[in-house]
C-alpha cells in the first residue's frame, strides 16, 4: 500500500506532537487457525476484551485516531455485534483483520455493519497456506476477496516467511488485482503478544520490493541490511501508536510489551499523556528491534527524505 503524502505530513506531525494516530485493539484472543508464525491459538484460557473497556478506547480517541481491531481471530469475540455497533455509531476510522475462516459471517457483518475496511491473511495458495496456517481455508479467501472488494476496502495481508516463496506470492498478487483488492506484504517478525516463535526470522529474505509501493517496497529492500545489524532507524511510532490487550493493558507496542496503563484504573487520554508514559517514549525512541511494516513505514519514508544519496545505494 502506497504512503501518500498527506499521511507522511500528517505522521511527520504526530510524531512532534505526541498526538495518538494508530491503536491496535487485541479484543481477543480466541482463534480458529493454527499458525506457525504464531502461538496465540496455543492459549489454554484466552480472553475477551469487555464492552466496558472497549467503549472506554473509543472515548479516548478524536476523530484522526485510526483503530485497527483485531484478534486472535475477532469474529470468534462472543460481543462481535456490539463491538461492531459502537464503531458504526461513533463513526469511529477503524479497520478489522481476520482470517476469513468464518466467511459467511464475515461477509454478512460485513454488509450489516458497512465494514469500512478489511485485512485479510493470506500467505500463499492451496498446500502453502494450509501449511502456514494449520487450516484449509484458502478456498474461502479467495471467494471472499471476490465478494467483499466490491463493497468494502479490501487488504490481503501476505507476510513472508520459510515456507512460502516469491511464486506463491505472485499467486496472491494476481488475486488481488482480479477483483481489486490492495496487497500488504510484511516480514515474518517476533512479537512477544503473539508468541511468534524466536529464532525464525530469516538472515535474507526472496525479493518482492518491486511488487509493493513506497514506503513498504523500500521497507523490503532494506530488511537483509537490518537483520544483519548494518543499518539503524529509531522507532518514530512510540509517539503516535499504541496497543492495548484484551485485559485493557495499553502498552507502548506489540514488540515490546512495555505497560503504559490499565484501562480499569482511569482513560486512555489520561495513560497516554502521562509523565509516565511521556518518559517511557524517549527511552524507547531508538529503539531498532523490529521491521514490522506497521511501525517501520514511516521511519524510512522519513529516512528517505534525510539521507537520499545512502538510500538508493541500500538498494541497488
Amino acid at each position: 500500500m502506497k504512503m501518500k503524502a498527506f499521511e507522511l505530513v500528517k505522521l511527520m506531525r504526530a510524531d512532534r506532537n505526541r498526538k495518538l494516530l494508530k491503536v491496535a485493539v487485541y479484543a481477543t484472543e480466541r482463534c480458529n487457525s493454527r499458525c506457525k508464525i504464531c502461538s496465540m491459538w496455543m492459549k489454554k484460557n484466552p480472553q475477551d476484551m469487555s464492552i466496558e473497556i472497549f467503549t472506554k478506547i473509543v472515548d479516548g480517541i478524536d476523530k484522526d485516531t485510526h483503530l485497527c481491531v483485531l484478534g486472535g481471530e475477532l469474529l470468534l469475540h462472543p460481543d462481535i455485534d456490539k463491538i461492531l455497533t459502537i464503531l458504526s455509531e461513533r463513526e469511529c476510522s477503524y479497520n478489522i483483520e481476520t482470517n476469513g475462516i468464518l466467511a459467511d459471517k464475515l461477509i454478512e457483518l460485513t454488509q450489516k455493519y458497512k465494514i469500512p475496511e478489511i485485512s485479510l491473511s493470506c500467505d500463499g495458495t492451496g498446500e502453502v497456506y494450509k501449511k502456514i496456517r494449520g487450516v484449509d481455508n484458502y478456498n474461502n479467501v479467495a471467494h471472499l476477496v471476490e465478494r467483499l472488494a466490491p463493497i468494502t476496502k479490501l487488504n490481503i495481508n501476505y507476510v513472508i516467511c520459510r515456507w512460502n516463496s516469491r511464486e506463491e506470492l505472485l499467486k496472491v498478487k494476481e488475486l488481488s488485482e482480479k477483483y481489486g483488492a490492495s496487497l500488504s506484504v510484511e516480514i515474518y517478525d517476533e512479537f512477544e503478544y503473539l508468541g511468534t516463535p524466536d529464532g525464525m526470522r530469516s538472515n535474507q529474505i526472496y525479493k518482492a520490493d518491486d511488487l509493493q509501493a513506497f514506503p513498504r517496497g523500500l521497507l523490503l529492500s532494506l530488511y537483509d541490511k537490518w537483520v544483519n545489524g548494518d543499518l539503524y532507524l529509531p522507532c518514530r511510532a512510540v509517539r503516535w501508536a499504541c496497543s492495548i490487550n484484551p485485559n485493557g493493558n495499553v502498552y507502548l507496542c506489540t514488540h515490546k510489551m512495555v505497560l503504559l496503563g490499565n484501562l480499569r484504573e482511569t482513560s486512555l487520554k489520561k495513560i497516554w499523556n502521562s509523565e509516565k508514559t511521556k518518559k517511557i517514549q524517549a527511552k524507547y525512541r531508538s529503539c531498532n528491534g523490529c521491521w514490522s511494516g506497521c511501525y517501520r513505514n514511516f521511519d524510512v519514508a522519513m529516512f528517505t527524505l534525510k539521507h537520499p544519496k545512502y538510500l538508493i545505494g541500500a538498494i541497488k
